[in-house]
C-alpha cells in the first residue's frame, strides 16, 4: 500500500491557546501550577499564550500559505469537561469543530492528540493520574471527542509523551502537579498504562478504520566514557526513557527499570505476563530532539547523571545530534515493527527580530536540514516513516521555561501577538514544495522516492 509522505507542524493546547475560562472552559492543572511562585520562569503563564483561541483562523491561513500538509494539535480536556458534573461543554467542542472545518476547507489533514499534559483541575484535586478513577474519566473524554470528530480526522494520538508528565509531574516535580513521590508516580504509571489501553480499544471499536497511535519522547543515549559504570548507567537510563511505555503497550512487557522503581505499586501478575496491556497500534509517534550523554553517579536518580559530550547545544541545553534520529528510527522499527511518524522534532534558539522585520534563525535551519537528512537516510534504508511534524508552528509557552525558549518556525511577539514567519519557516515551506512527492510503501516496509 502506497501513501504520500506527510509534512506537518505540531502544537499543544495549553502552550498556544490562551482563552482561559472562556465559553465555559474549566481550569487545568497547568493554570494552577503556573500561579505558584517559583514554578515558571519569570512567573509567566499560559493565560493568553499565543491567543490561538481567538486567532486560530489566521494561524491556519498561515499554515496554508506555507504549504503545511498536516496539523497536529491537542484538545484541552478542561474545555470539554470543565467540572465533575459529567456535562459536556458544547462550546468547547464547537471551538475545535470550527478548526477542523477550516483545516478541511484548506486540505490540511488534522492529527488530534487527546492529552498533552493539561489535566482538568477538578481531576487533579482527586489525585490526578494516581487515582484509578481517571481511567474511566479519560475513556469517557476520549470517546466523547472521538465520536464528535472522527468524521473529520483519521489520525489520533491518545497521550503525548507520558514519560514526561509522569517523570516531571510526579518524580521531579518540575511540571504540574509538582509532586515528588515515587509511590504516587508508580500508581500513576499503572493508571496511565490502563487508560491508553481502554480508550484506544473503545475508540477502535467505534471506528475500526481510524488510525490510532501513541506519541512518546525518545532520545539517543550514549555513555560519557567506556567505563563499565557509565555503560550500565546509560543502558538503565535508555530503558527508562525509551521503553517505559512502548514496551508494555506494544510488547506486553514491563521494563526492569519500572520494577526497580515502582514494584510495590505494579500488579504482581505483570511480572510474568503483562499481555493485557498490549494495544493495537496503527503507528508509533516519536518525538526526537537530542542526544543524551550519561555518566554514572550513584547519588542521583537511577544512578545516571546527564552530562555533555561537547556537541553544539540548543538554548534548552540539549545536545544536537542528527545521526541519533536515524538510529532511533531504525531501533524503533526493529523493536516494535510499526510504521512511524516523527510527531515532534525541532529546536529552541535565541531569536532576534531584526530592524528589517526578519528573523534569520540560521541555527534552526541547520537543525531542521540535518535532521530531515537523517530521516531521509532512515527512509532509504527501508524504515517506514510516514510523516514529519516540525515542533513547533508557533513560539509558545514552553512550560516551566515560560516564554524564554522559542521553538517556533513562526515568531510571536508576545506583547502584540503579531506573527512573523522566520527564515526557518521559509526553509520548511520550500522543503515541502521540493520534496512533496515522497511515497511510502509501508505494507512492505520500504519506500520509493519519486522526486526531489
Amino acid at each position: 500500500m502506497h501513501r504520500p509522505f506527510i509534512y506537518g507542524v505540531a502544537t499543544s493546547s495549553y502552550q498556544i491557546e490562551g482563552g482561559i475560562g472562556e465559553h465555559g472552559a474549566g481550569t487545568s492543572n497547568w493554570t494552577v501550577f503556573s500561579q505558584k511562585p517559583g514554578n515558571i520562569s519569570n512567573f509567566e503563564n499560559g493565560n493568553i499564550a499565543c491567543d490561538h483561541y481567538h486567532l486560530w483562523a489566521d494561524d491556519i491561513d498561515l499554515m496554508h500559505e506555507m504549504g503545511i500538509q498536516s496539523y497536529r494539535f491537542s484538545i484541552s480536556w478542561s474545555r470539554i469537561f470543565p467540572d465533575n458534573s459529567g456535562k459536556v461543554n458544547e462550546e468547547g467542542l464547537l471551538y475545535y469543530e470550527r478548526i477542523l472545518h477550516k483545516l478541511q476547507s484548506l486540505n490540511i489533514e488534522p492529527m488530534i492528540t487527546l492529552y498533552h499534559w493539561d489535566l482538568p483541575q477538578w481531576l487533579e484535586e482527586r489525585g490526578g493520574w494516581s487515582n484509578p478513577d481517571i481511567i474511566e474519566h479519560f475513556c469517557t473524554y476520549s470517546l466523547t471527542v472521538f465520536k464528535r470528530f472522527n468524521k473529520f480526522c483519521d489520525k489520533w494520538i491518545t497521550l503525548n509523551e507520558p514519560w514526561v508528565f509522569l517523570h516531571k509531574g510526579y518524580i521531579t516535580g518540575e511540571h504540574a502537579p509538582g509532586i515528588e513521590d515515587l509511590s504516587t508516580a508508580g500508581r500513576s504509571y499503572v493508571n496511565i498504562l490502563r487508560s491508553h489501553v481502554l480508550a484506544a480499544s473503545k475508540m477502535r471499536s467505534e471506528a475500526p478504520h481510524i488510525e490510532i497511535g501513541i506519541a512518546c519522547n525518545v532520545s539517543y543515549i550514549e555513555p560519557a566514557t567506556s567505563n563499565n559504570a557509565d555503560i550500565v548507567a546509560a543502558s538503565t537510563f535508555e530503558s527508562y526513557i525509551n521503553s517505559l511505555f512502548l514496551d508494555p503497550w506494544i510488547r506486553g512487557s514491563i521494563p526492569t527499570v519500572a520494577w526497580t522503581l515502582f514494584k510495590k505499586d505494579l500488579p504482581d501478575k505483570w511480572l510474568s505476563d503483562a499481555s493485557e496491556l498490549i494495544t493495537q497500534h496503527d503507528f508509533v509517534g516519536l518525538n526526537y530532539y537530542s542526544k543524551t550523554t550519561i555518566k554514572s553517579n550513584q547519588s542521583v536518580f537511577l544512578g545516571a547523571e546527564i552530562t555533555t559530550s561537547g556537541l553544539p547545544e540548543t538554548s534548552m541545553g540539549w545536545e544536537i545530534y542528527p545521526d541519533g534520529l536515524t538510529w532511533i528510527l531504525k531501533w524503533a522499527f526493529d523493536t516494535y515493527k510499526l510504521p512511524i511518524y516523527i510527531t515532534e522534532n525541532g529546536a529552541a534558539f535565541h531569536d532576534e527580530l531584526l530592524p528589517s522585520g526578519d528573523i534569520d534563525d540560521v541555527d534552526r535551519i541547520d537543525y531542521f536540514k540535518s535532521h530531515l537528512d537523517s530521516m531521509q537516510n532512515a527512509i532509504k534504508s527501508g524504515i517506514p516513516v510516514l510523516g514529519y511534524y516540525a515542533w513547533s508552528f508557533l513560539d509558545n509557552f514552553e512550560w516551566e521555561a515560560g516564554y524564554e525558549k522559542r521553538f517556533g518556525i513562526v515568531y510571536v511577539d508576545f506583547k502584540t501577538l503579531q506573527r512573523t514567519m522566520k527564515k526557518s519557516g521559509e526553509f520548511y515551506r520550500d522543503y515541502i514544495k521540493n520534496h512533496n512527492r515522497l511515497m511510502v510503501n509501508f505494507s512492505q516496509k520500504s519506500t520509493i522516492q519519486l522526486s526531489q
